[in-house]
């Protein structure tokens, strides 16, 4: 979190931010280093703070229910404050709200039931 935080606060060197790592990180400082080279462009910076402000607003949420609910809600939530220009993006890449849940689902052991429609 230190080095997100560090990069939107303007930080651009490297080494800099990789004092900045986790004391339980395994990499070295000069390979944690090389993963920060970065493009420090506007508009991915923006995505990363609005990313960022999502995950602080949405942690404590995710934290109040166990396991797979915290982790689907976590996903719902997040997916329903992205803009739509991103939404189609992500269709365009196949990610889908109901694949990622279905995931979520079969990591908890869970088997969804397809719903069909009547007509």
């Amino acid at each position: 979190m230190a080095i997100i935080q560090a990069i939107l606060a303007g930080e651009r060197d490297r080494y800099k931010l990789a004092d900045l790592a986790d004391v339980d990180i395994q990499a070295t400082r000069e390979e944690i280093a090389r993963s920060l080279e970065g493009n420090w462009r506007n508009e991915l910076l923006f995505i990363l703070r609005q990313e960022l402000n999502l995950y602080q607003i949405y942690q404590p949420r995710r934290r109040r229910f166990p396991g797979s609910r915290g982790e689907a809600y976590y996903l719902m939530s997040i997916h329903e404050w992205l803009p739509k220009q991103v939404r189609s993006q992500l269709k365009e890449v196949g990610w889908s709200k109901a694949t990622e849940l279905a995931k979520v689902a079969a990591r908890a052991g869970l088997r969804l039931c397809k719903v069909v429609a009547e007509s």
